[in-house]
């Protein structure tokens, strides 16, 4: 039987030292992952173009997955990105009154000049 940890795990090396303590064949990492797919790059410094770079990577591939009407449902992931910028209640703020790739573009150009 295979045995996982799951919950509240936030980054690899507290995952790998849970699997050490209580002998876990590995763990899940969920939460800590929304809006950081870094988490998984251990001692990774996220620069904050990294993180407009993957918004609007995001922005891309929901606008290729889903219809239109459907890009309101996953704009709230682009809220999760930006977590400590400076002016990043402004940001998320513009962020969730996108429609499309175009708009969150133009968003995050504006916020690159900032």
């Amino acid at each position: 039987m295979i045995c996982l940890g799951n919950g509240g795990i936030k980054s690899i090396k507290e995952g790998a030292s849970l699997s050490i303590k209580y002998g876990l064949d590995g763990v899940l990492i969920g939460q800590a992952a929304l809006g950081n797919p870094w988490v998984f790059k251990e001692g990774y410094i996220v620069s904050k173009e990294d993180i407009l770079a993957i918004i609007l990577k995001h922005a891309k591939l929901v606008e290729a997955f889903y219809t239109n009407d459907r890009f309101v449902t996953v704009r709230k992931h682009f809220g999760w990105y930006p977590k400590g910028f400076p002016n990043c209640i402004k940001l998320k703020t513009e962020l969730l009154k996108t429609n499309n790739y175009h708009e969150v573009k133009s968003v995050l150009d504006k916020f690159r000049k900032i």
